[in-house]
């Protein structure tokens, strides 16, 4: 018995020393050095309009602050004309957008907001003009589009005879034809 434990000893050598020398694997990278370049970029540009809209708004209170108080008045007064402008502005806007979009609802076209957007112009005659031309150009779009979708090939004329009796299908010989002929043909048996 005793051999035998040694045998067995000896029979499985000497521990591997190998694995416990190999350096470990390096873990997988996440980003590569251009993805790593391009976040590092995208994040300073970030940064750097930032600073410079700061820059802006501080150079605008030290330009404000240095006005006597009729200028400050002036540049309020000129701050609320553009606000006033630009309101007046939306609201001619979407007043033509209502109007093309009735005339265009007129002429039985339904268009989303963002297609009415480019369709208006600056104006009540160039926005009746563009519609005119949306509308005229709109429906031969879909009078094209119909007469493509009804092209077609003729069908083909049957070369089976157009009326079967119980004779012509009994005296076809292959059973499963004579099968598929009795189905198509059932009220020939329903007399």
């Amino acid at each position: 018995m005793i051999k035998r434990i040694y045998l067995q000893l000896f029979a499985e050598g000497e521990p591997n020393t190998e694995a416990e020398t190999k350096p470990e694997a390096e873990p997988e990278k996440k980003y590569s050095d251009e993805d790593v370049d391009r976040i590092i970029s995208a994040r300073f540009a970030k940064w750097q309009k930032e600073q410079e809209k700061a820059k802006k708004e501080q150079d605008e209170a030290a330009r404000l602050e240095k006005l006597s108080k009729e200028e400050k008045e002036a540049e309020r007064v000129k701050g609320l004309e553009a606000k006033i402008a630009e309101l007046e502005a939306k609201e001619k806007r979407s007043s033509m957008m209502t109007v093309a979009r009735s005339m265009l609802k007129e002429q039985g076209i339904t268009v989303d907001d963002e297609l009415v957007t480019m369709i208006i112009g600056t104006d009540a005659d160039g926005t009746n003009e563009s519609v005119k031309a949306f509308a005229k150009a709109f429906k031969k779009a879909v009078a094209d589009s119909v007469k493509e979708a009804m092209k077609g090939s003729t069908p083909k004329a049957s070369t089976a005879p157009t009326t079967l009796t119980k004779e012509d299908i009994l005296k076809e010989k292959d059973p499963k034809k004579r099968q598929a002929l009795i189905s198509e043909n059932l009220s020939l048996w329903r007399n």
